[in-house]
Order: C-alpha cells, then structure tokens, then sequence
C-alpha cells in the first residue's frame, strides 16, 4: 500500500543529483535537483467552475479534524495488509517523523516530503531507527513540493511553523529579519507530478500542511488529479495564510480558486472539517458554538466566513487568522466507514 503524506520535513529519502538516482543500503533518499529560477510564482491558473455553485459536504464538519480523520483512514479494518502493502500514502509537509513512520507500520508505501534541512535531519534520524522491514517501506524528500522546478526561500528554525517564503506567519507581514533562532535559507521545489508521478502504486491517501503554500503543491499535481491517481487527499486550507503568500492582502480568498475549485473541477467531492485557530485566537475557545454558522453552499462564502470571525473577534495582537481542512474523494471512491464516528449526527 502507498501512502502519501506531504509536510515539509521527511523521513525516507531519494537522493537524485542532476540526473542520476543514488540509493543507500538504509534508505533511499531524493536530493534535490539543480534549478536555475529563484522565484515563487504567483501565476498559478484558476480554473472554471463557478464557487458560487459548489455545495461542500459538511458531514465531517463539527467533529472531524485532520488528526482524527489522518489516524481513521490509516487503521482502517475495511483493508488487509496485503492490501496495504499495493497502496502509497504520501505526507507532503511533515516537521517530524510521527505519521509517516506511522503509516509504513501499518504496512503502506510511504512517500513523505520535508524542505527544513534541520527537520529532515531529524526525520532522517527517525527512519534509520526503525527496523529494516519499516524503512524498506519509506521514502523521504528533502524537497519543496511546488509548482514548477525552482529554487525558494524557505524560513526554518526546525519548529512547525517552517514555511516556504519570506513572510512572518505571526504579524502577516513581509519579513524584515528572521526571529531569533530563524534562518532564510534557500529550498529545491519540484512538481509532485514528476516525483511521483510514475510510481506503481495507487495512493490511497495523501496529506497536504504546508503553511498556505497548498496552491503551488496542487497545481504541480495536475496531471495526477487528472487521472485520479489520488484516492482521498486531506489539505489544509488556510485563508490568509494562502493570500498573504499570493501577495493578497485584501481577503481575495485565492485559495478557493486555486486548491478548492480546482479539486471540484478534477471530479472530487470537497468534506470540510472543523474549524481551527492557534490558542491565542480570541475566538478559541468559541469555535465548537460558532464553527456551525458556516455557509456551506458556496465556495467562496464559506471562505470568507474565516475573516468575518476576525472581525467579530478583534484583536490587534493576533494576526493569523483561523483555518481548517478538506477532506477530498476522488470519483467513485466513498467515505471510508472508518470515519463513520465523526459524522454529524
């Protein structure tokens, strides 16, 4: 089984260099290719179906959330190990090795991918202590999932805030000077399309957490959308984390453009999860009352929804806004029963 989980730290890696592949005894290991662009393009296309008329699922809405739905689809009962054993689970933006190493113990092909050099190292670490039969099942990528192959700044300090750009992810603003503690350091970016576009596996599950860089990931991932290579996918979707790293400032909700919509127009059905915010969020400890007011009837509303509640919540020392995740299922696959204890009753 393949699993795919995309986090921007990672434990199994596959070192490429130029052209040629190089493959150690303990583990393989992508290294990342040289690029000659050093940009994060903005340019990414929109696509064309209207978010006016796009219904999200809010079955999963008031009770599920990434963790609990991630741990669900990893132990389902409704597969076997030698089924597992086919499918690929890939994390995309990891900072640590916990749920990668999770799902190759459960018997997937793990593919999980991880920019921070610091965070890496330690994946790496990770990996190299579980025993041979668990680490021949996981591949690490010390490589930034993008758009297109560049060269990008990346803001690392090893904490789970590492992020693809120069922008301070706490006052939303252009970074000056990295925080104590923080470096600007420059990342590999590669389109998942061409790192794991031509693996045997079918991905059953992919996870997406890369700090409002989602648009780029995804839109490197057209060609295996297309072909709905990607059984269930979990993104998180951050709006102003999304827009700040798009150069928006107005509350343009890019994100519904890029991520969402283009995830409807690829034939999956959108389940959005629950609502979530840092503890310092004024509104924290009111997300169970007021995450139910939620539009769900349109796209671009129910994004917007999230920067209302700044505004009925005000507070000029927190910036970063409240997010959640959806929960995406390919054409003719169905809500795992697996997940049936987070359904809203």
């Amino acid at each position: 089984a393949l699993v795919l989980v995309v986090s921007y730290s990672f434990v199994t890696i596959m070192f490429t260099t130029g052209i040629g592949t190089f493959l150690t005894e303990e583990s393989m290991m992508i290294l990342p290719q040289p690029v000659t662009n050093n940009k994060i393009s903005s340019e990414l296309a929109p696509v064309s179906v209207p978010a006016t008329k796009i219904r999200i699922r809010d079955d999963l809405a008031l009770k599920g959330n990434a963790l609990s739905v991630w741990e669900r689809m990893i132990s389902s009962r409704q597969m076997d190990s030698s089924q597992r054993n086919s499918l690929a689970v890939v994390e995309v933006g990891m900072h640590r090795a916990v749920q990668c190493l999770q799902a190759a113990r459960k018997g997937f092909q793990t593919h999980c991918i991880e920019p921070s050099p610091s965070s890496f190292e330690k994946i790496q670490q990770a990996v190299d202590r579980e025993p041979q039969e668990i680490r021949e099942r996981v591949r690490i990528y010390n490589i930034a999932a993008g758009s297109e192959e560049a060269t990008v700044p990346f803001v690392a300090s090893g904490g789970t805030g590492d992020h693809v750009g120069e922008v301070d992810m706490w006052s939303m603003k252009k970074m000056e000077k990295p925080r104590e503690g923080t470096q600007v350091v420059q990342v590999s970016a590669r389109p998942l399309d061409k790192v794991l576009g031509q693996i045997p596996e079918t991905i059953y599950f992919m996870k997406v957490d890369t700090q409002g860089f989602e648009p780029h990931v995804f839109s490197g991932l057209n060609q295996m959308l297309s072909q709905h290579k990607i059984q269930y996918i979990l993104t998180e979707f951050w709006p102003r984390g999304i827009d700040i790293l798009q150069g928006s400032t107005d509350r343009e909700c890019t994100g519904v453009s890029l991520v969402l919509q283009k995830l409807v127009e690829h034939g999956y059905t959108l389940y959005a999860l629950s609502v979530e915010a840092h503890p310092k969020a004024p509104a924290y400890k009111n997300i169970p009352r007021i995450q139910s007011s939620r539009p769900f009837d349109d796209l671009f509303k129910h994004c917007q929804w999230y920067y209302e509640v700044e505004d009925q919540y005000p507070d000029p020392k927190y910036k970063m806004g409240y997010w959640t995740d959806f929960l995406a299922l390919a054409p003719n696959v169905e809500l795992p029963r697996s997940l049936s204890s987070l359904l809203s009753s």
